[in-house]
Protein backbone atom coordinates (compact mmCIF):
# COMPACT_ATOMS: atom_id res chain seq x y z
CA UNK A 1 0.00 0.00 0.00
CA UNK A 2 1.10 3.43 -0.39
CA UNK A 3 1.71 6.13 1.88
CA UNK A 4 -1.32 8.56 -0.29
CA UNK A 5 -4.22 10.34 1.56
CA UNK A 6 -7.27 11.84 -0.27
CA UNK A 7 -8.91 15.15 0.89
CA UNK A 8 -12.60 15.45 -0.75
CA UNK A 9 -15.78 17.06 -0.78
CA UNK A 10 -18.12 19.18 -2.51
CA UNK A 11 -17.01 22.35 -3.95
CA UNK A 12 -17.11 24.66 -0.84
CA UNK A 13 -16.39 22.60 1.80
CA UNK A 14 -12.83 24.06 2.82
CA UNK A 15 -10.23 21.60 1.29
CA UNK A 16 -8.39 24.28 -0.05
CA UNK A 17 -8.02 25.83 2.73
CA UNK A 18 -6.97 22.28 4.82
CA UNK A 19 -4.77 21.53 2.44
CA UNK A 20 -2.61 24.94 2.38
CA UNK A 21 -2.35 24.46 6.60
CA UNK A 22 -1.38 20.55 6.19
CA UNK A 23 1.41 21.82 3.33
CA UNK A 24 3.08 24.29 6.27
CA UNK A 25 2.40 21.58 8.42
CA UNK A 26 5.14 19.96 5.93
CA UNK A 27 3.08 17.69 3.97
CA UNK A 28 3.69 17.02 0.29
CA UNK A 29 0.29 18.20 -1.02
CA UNK A 30 -1.15 18.08 -4.87
CA UNK A 31 -3.86 20.66 -5.16
CA UNK A 32 -7.30 20.21 -6.82
CA UNK A 33 -6.38 18.96 -10.95
CA UNK A 34 -9.78 20.61 -11.66
CA UNK A 35 -8.92 24.37 -10.07
CA UNK A 36 -5.40 24.05 -11.77
CA UNK A 37 -6.50 22.75 -15.13
CA UNK A 38 -9.29 26.13 -14.89
CA UNK A 39 -6.08 28.06 -13.94
CA UNK A 40 -4.37 27.04 -16.57
CA UNK A 41 -6.58 27.42 -19.45
CA UNK A 42 -7.99 30.67 -18.18
CA UNK A 43 -4.32 32.31 -18.48
CA UNK A 44 -4.37 31.19 -22.20
CA UNK A 45 -7.58 33.08 -22.72
CA UNK A 46 -10.41 30.63 -22.47
CA UNK A 47 -13.32 31.89 -20.45
CA UNK A 48 -15.07 29.37 -17.86
CA UNK A 49 -18.08 29.08 -19.84
CA UNK A 50 -15.80 27.72 -22.62
CA UNK A 51 -13.56 25.24 -20.51
CA UNK A 52 -17.02 24.13 -18.83
CA UNK A 53 -19.15 24.16 -21.53
CA UNK A 54 -18.73 20.81 -22.24
CA UNK A 55 -18.90 19.10 -19.01
CA UNK A 56 -18.48 15.32 -19.61
CA UNK A 57 -15.26 16.42 -21.58
CA UNK A 58 -14.31 18.02 -18.72
CA UNK A 59 -14.65 15.98 -16.28
CA UNK A 60 -12.49 13.19 -18.62
CA UNK A 61 -9.93 15.75 -18.90
CA UNK A 62 -9.47 16.02 -15.24
CA UNK A 63 -9.49 12.29 -14.95
CA UNK A 64 -6.76 11.82 -17.12
CA UNK A 65 -4.91 14.70 -15.15
CA UNK A 66 -5.43 12.87 -12.08
CA UNK A 67 -4.71 9.83 -13.20
CA UNK A 68 -1.12 10.97 -14.41
CA UNK A 69 -0.30 13.11 -11.46
CA UNK A 70 -1.17 9.49 -9.41
CA UNK A 71 1.25 7.55 -11.82
CA UNK A 72 4.13 9.57 -11.56
CA UNK A 73 4.42 10.07 -7.84
CA UNK A 74 6.24 8.21 -5.51
CA UNK A 75 4.15 5.80 -3.81
CA UNK A 76 6.74 6.08 -0.56
CA UNK A 77 5.85 9.39 0.16
CA UNK A 78 3.28 10.71 2.93
CA UNK A 79 1.28 12.58 0.41
CA UNK A 80 -2.46 14.29 0.42
CA UNK A 81 -4.37 14.93 -2.77
CA UNK A 82 -7.36 17.30 -2.90
CA UNK A 83 -9.74 14.92 -4.51
CA UNK A 84 -8.56 11.11 -5.94
CA UNK A 85 -9.04 9.24 -8.82
CA UNK A 86 -12.52 8.03 -7.48
CA UNK A 87 -13.62 11.39 -7.12
CA UNK A 88 -14.57 11.09 -11.25
CA UNK A 89 -16.62 8.01 -10.40
CA UNK A 90 -18.99 10.40 -7.89
CA UNK A 91 -19.22 13.10 -10.83
CA UNK A 92 -20.11 10.76 -12.93
CA UNK A 93 -22.86 8.84 -11.03
CA UNK A 94 -24.01 12.45 -10.10
CA UNK A 95 -24.68 13.99 -13.88
CA UNK A 96 -26.16 10.22 -14.82
CA UNK A 97 -23.14 9.10 -17.35
CA UNK A 98 -22.05 5.70 -17.34
CA UNK A 99 -18.66 5.00 -15.90
CA UNK A 100 -16.39 4.48 -18.91
CA UNK A 101 -13.98 0.68 -18.98
CA UNK A 102 -10.89 2.80 -18.09
CA UNK A 103 -11.93 4.71 -15.24
CA UNK A 104 -13.22 1.76 -13.45
CA UNK A 105 -9.86 -0.13 -13.87
CA UNK A 106 -7.66 2.85 -12.61
CA UNK A 107 -10.60 3.42 -9.92
CA UNK A 108 -10.10 -0.29 -9.13
CA UNK A 109 -6.42 0.03 -8.83
CA UNK A 110 -6.89 3.14 -6.27
CA UNK A 111 -5.10 2.35 -2.82
CA UNK A 112 -5.32 5.20 -0.27
CA UNK A 113 -4.51 4.92 3.76
CA UNK A 114 -7.20 6.77 3.98
CA UNK A 115 -9.92 9.40 2.69
CA UNK A 116 -10.65 12.47 4.70
CA UNK A 117 -14.45 13.38 3.45
CA UNK A 118 -15.06 17.45 4.42
CA UNK A 119 -18.41 18.27 6.12
CA UNK A 120 -19.87 21.51 4.02
CA UNK A 121 -19.78 24.78 5.08
CA UNK A 122 -22.69 26.50 6.28
CA UNK A 123 -22.44 29.15 3.82
CA UNK A 124 -21.26 28.04 0.29
CA UNK A 125 -19.00 30.55 -1.57
CA UNK A 126 -19.28 31.33 -5.00
CA UNK A 127 -16.14 31.96 -7.20
CA UNK A 128 -14.53 32.10 -10.60
CA UNK A 129 -13.88 28.76 -11.03
CA UNK A 130 -17.40 27.12 -9.62
CA UNK A 131 -20.10 26.68 -11.53
CA UNK A 132 -22.48 24.62 -8.88
CA UNK A 133 -24.13 25.21 -5.78
CA UNK A 134 -24.92 24.30 -2.25
CA UNK A 135 -27.16 21.38 -3.41
CA UNK A 136 -24.85 20.03 -5.87
CA UNK A 137 -22.39 19.70 -2.50
CA UNK A 138 -25.32 18.33 -0.29
CA UNK A 139 -25.81 15.53 -3.34
CA UNK A 140 -22.30 14.79 -4.00
CA UNK A 141 -21.67 14.16 -0.33
CA UNK A 142 -23.27 10.34 -0.47
CA UNK A 143 -21.59 9.78 -3.83
CA UNK A 144 -18.18 10.51 -3.08
CA UNK A 145 -18.50 8.65 0.86
CA UNK A 146 -19.40 5.34 -1.59
CA UNK A 147 -17.37 5.99 -4.25
CA UNK A 148 -14.20 5.38 -1.81
CA UNK A 149 -16.27 3.14 0.78
CA UNK A 150 -17.26 0.72 -1.83
CA UNK A 151 -13.62 0.24 -2.63
CA UNK A 152 -12.73 -0.71 0.95
CA UNK A 153 -11.08 2.20 1.96
CA UNK A 154 -11.52 3.45 5.11
CA UNK A 155 -13.13 7.63 4.75
CA UNK A 156 -12.93 9.99 7.95
CA UNK A 157 -15.85 12.30 7.96
CA UNK A 158 -14.18 15.75 9.12
CA UNK A 159 -17.31 17.90 10.84
CA UNK A 160 -17.30 21.22 10.58
CA UNK A 161 -15.20 22.68 13.24
CA UNK A 162 -12.97 25.38 13.21
CA UNK A 163 -10.15 25.18 10.21
CA UNK A 164 -7.13 24.13 13.57
CA UNK A 165 -9.37 21.23 14.62
CA UNK A 166 -9.93 19.80 11.03
CA UNK A 167 -6.14 20.14 10.61
CA UNK A 168 -5.22 18.97 14.18
CA UNK A 169 -8.00 15.33 13.40
CA UNK A 170 -6.18 14.40 10.37
CA UNK A 171 -2.73 15.03 11.12
CA UNK A 172 -3.55 12.79 14.24
CA UNK A 173 -5.29 9.95 11.84
CA UNK A 174 -1.98 10.30 9.38
CA UNK A 175 0.54 9.78 12.45
CA UNK A 176 -1.70 6.82 13.90
CA UNK A 177 -1.40 5.01 10.65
Amino acid sequence: MNNWYVLTGGPSTGKSTVLSRLASAGYTIFEEAARLYIDEQIATGRTLSDIRGNEREFQEKIFDIKSVTEQNHDESVVSIFERGIPDSVAYYQYYGWRVPEKMKKLVGEAAYRKVFLLDPLKIFTKDYARTEDKQFTEDLDELLYSAYADLGIEVVRVPLVPVSQRVKLIIEHIQND
